[in-house]
């Protein structure tokens, strides 16, 4: 596969390789209104002129972290078969083909990909290898740190750094394809090149937190924990170790728009860092598949338009 090939059925699975998904976004601040539209995507192999936009994705998972992501683009998009970005589909019926061509053709909405992070071979897989000993030391507790670092000093176990990020307002429907196509790109590609074959994945998830305590005390649990990517929840209950902190002091910022402040409540951003067996991602994408349906998902954003 060329590395600007379109993937047949990669986000669908159908013969046009088309989503069409749901969203409810909201219009204004103060009244939230409900407006539903279709739009149809196309998964594609990564390639260089995706290069800037994959970073972007990339600066909004790591914030102001030490990790070199020029290095990282360049070589998530080097690597051999595999890894998604999702673009818009061109549609005949909805838009003008130039007016298509010249504005949506080649924007990025999102990629799905997985790095190995046990063999350090470039400056950007180094940083993150230290990057997860170093945070799993500050945040996670005996178990985890212990774990994480026996994990990353075996070179025999290999390790993956699972990314997942899209723009906002495309509901979690769209990443059971996605991770189904993660899934038989390892597949082909495990028996021919063992670092692929891994044993376990690191996944960092964007959460946000309600603190209602004037004081900035307190911070609701349970459903008043709100997931950037819904879907991450499912990995969540699985995991068998997870840390996680608070970036707010990094001016954390997200594709398409700003979080809205409710009934004078703040989301205070943060990431947690997810540590769990490959076979618990395959069973993960299987669940996945059978509960986003995607013709009966509607995504609610609590996010403003505005930039």
């Amino acid at each position: 596969m060329s590395s600007s090939a379109k993937k047949r059925g990669a986000v669908a699975g159908d013969d046009e390789s088309i989503a069409i998904v749901r969203a409810v976004s909201n219009i204004d601040d103060n009244n939230i209104s409900r407006m539903t539209f279709n739009i149809k995507f196309e998964g594609h192999s990564l390639k260089d002129s995706d290069f800037h936009q994959i970073k972007r994705f990339l600066q909004q998972l790591f914030l102001k972290t030490s990790v070199n992501l020029s290095d990282m683009s360049s070589v998530l998009i080097n690597q051999s078969n595999i890894g998604t970005v999702i673009k818009q589909a061109y549609d005949r019926y909805s838009m003008n083909y130039k007016d298509y061509w010249d504005a949506l053709h080649d924007q990025v909405f999102g990629i799905t990909s997985i790095l190995n992070i046990t063999q350090q071979t470039s400056q950007s897989i180094e940083n993150i290898h230290k990057l997860m000993l170093d945070l799993s030391k500050q945040h996670g507790d005996d178990d985890t740190v212990q774990f994480v670092n026996k994990l990353l000093s075996d070179d025999k176990n290999q390790v993956g750094l699972l990314i997942n990020e899209r723009y906002l307002n495309i509901p979690p429907s769209i990443s059971a394809p996605l991770f189904r196509i993660i899934c038989k790109e390892l597949s082909n590609i495990k028996t021919e090149n063992p670092l692929y074959n891994f044993a376990y994945l690191f996944m960092i998830c964007k959460l946000y937190k309600v603190k209602n305590d004037k004081k900035g005390n307190s911070y609701f649990k349970g459903p008043e924990i709100m997931w950037r990517n819904a879907e991450e929840q499912f990995f969540d209950i699985i995991a068998d170790y997870k840390f996680e902190y608070c970036v707010q002091s990094e001016n954390c910022t997200d594709s398409g728009g700003k979080w809205v402040e409710l009934n004078d409540s703040r989301m205070i951003p943060f990431r947690r860092v997810l540590v769990f067996s490959m076979n618990k991602f395959y069973l993960v994408t299987k669940k996945l598949e059978s509960f986003l349906a995607p013709e009966v998902i509607e995504y609610h954003s609590v996010y403003s338009s505005d930039h």
